[in-house]
Order: C-alpha cells, then structure tokens, then sequence
C-alpha cells in the first residue's frame, strides 16, 4: 500500500526500479525471448521509447532476443539515444538499446542512473534464463531420443552396441 503512489505517480526513475527484482523472478520461468519482452514491456511502460532492442551475447554474436518499435524503421533515424551494456562481472551478457523517446523527449540524468542501477541485476536475470533454457533444451532432447530408442526396442529393433 505505501509503495502504491510511488508506482503510480513515481518518476520513470522510479518506476524502473522495481525492474530487477521482477526479472530475477520471471528469469526462473521465462526462456530468454520471454524474459526480453517483458523486460521491454516493463520499459516501454516506464520510460515510453519510440523503440527499443534487447540483445543477448553468446559464442562471440549477439542475438536481438526482443524487441518494440513504433518507428517503421526501427530504431530511428537519429540512431540509438541510449545503449546500454549488461555485464555481469567483466562479461557482456547483453545490450539494451533504446531510441528516442515517444514525446521526443531526452532522457534525463536521473534515468539514465536508473539504467546504470538496473544494468547489472538485468544481465544477472539474462544469464540465469539463458543457462535454464539451454539445460531445460538439452535435457528435453535427452528424453526424446530415450522415447525414440525405447520405441525401437518395443518394436523389436536389435540392440545398439554400446
């Protein structure tokens, strides 16, 4: 309850810190592409770019995972207002873009520190769904070729050697 009128009437400042604590909790469900959307949902509420891109580094490219834009060119023609890295320790776990603003307003001092706050803890909660996924991907893949190879036998395949 006393923390109501801050969400409600609060600055985009604040309204974007509240950001980390829920994408630590959405990255334990949400598969990176999820995790992104609603990552950009929560911004796009807040700070209301013409456009924005969530990127997520892996083997040395970096893979747009989500994405909103009400440009039709996409980030627009003056380019990126703010780029944002998300590292987590030394590593680059991702980048978050953001285009102009939808008004054509800047961004101001106090957002672009929330955004700086928010870095660390975002990349935290990528990493943490990227690696989840993967497990979550492999072990699925394990268990399909088990069904497989268990129909082979029931249907009366000889064995594989080992």
């Amino acid at each position: 309850v006393l923390g109501w009128p801050r969400r409600r009437f609060g600055s985009p400042a604040d309204k974007i810190a509240e950001l980390p604590g829920q994408a630590k909790e959405w990255s334990l469900t949400d598969s990176p592409n999820e995790l992104g959307d609603r990552i950009l949902a929560a911004i796009q509420g807040a700070l209301h770019p013409a456009s924005a891109s969530l990127t997520l580094a892996a083997g040395g490219a970096s893979n747009e995972i989500a994405s909103l834009t009400q440009e039709p060119d996409g980030i627009g023609a003056e380019g990126p207002m703010v780029q944002l890295p998300l590292r987590q320790g030394d590593e680059l776990v991702g980048t978050l873009i953001l285009g102009p603003r939808s008004d054509g307003n800047r961004y101001g001092r106090k957002v672009r520190e929330a955004l700086q706050e928010i870095a660390e803890p975002l990349a935290r909660a990528l990493r943490t769904s990227a690696i989840r996924h993967d497990r979550e991907s492999g072990m699925q893949r394990t268990i399909e070729a088990m069904a497989a190879r268990i129909a082979q036998l029931e249907q009366g395949a000889p064995p594989k050697p080992a």
